[in-house]
């Protein structure tokens, strides 16, 4: 009975990681579409900020935060 016990026990605990791959997944999606909006934000001359209502220092500000920072 004891064998029986430990393998279910280890199939539920196999599980839990496989459970937040897909939420891991999503955020690091996530954090290369922002470090790429970033890098595509420097990239834009000073009329193009400005229709959109951004400063250079607004855009040094944003590209300055890490990857993970919002």
């Amino acid at each position: 009975m004891q064998a029986i016990e430990w393998i279910q026990v280890n199939v539920l605990a196999s599980k839990a990681p496989a459970r937040r791959l897909p939420k891991l997944m999503q955020q690091v999606a996530q954090w290369q579409e922002r470090a790429r909006s970033r890098y595509l934000l420097q990239q834009l001359d000073d009329h193009m900020l400005r229709d959109i209502g951004l400063s250079r220092s607004d855009v040094h500000r944003e590209c300055t935060k890490f990857f993970w920072q919002r």
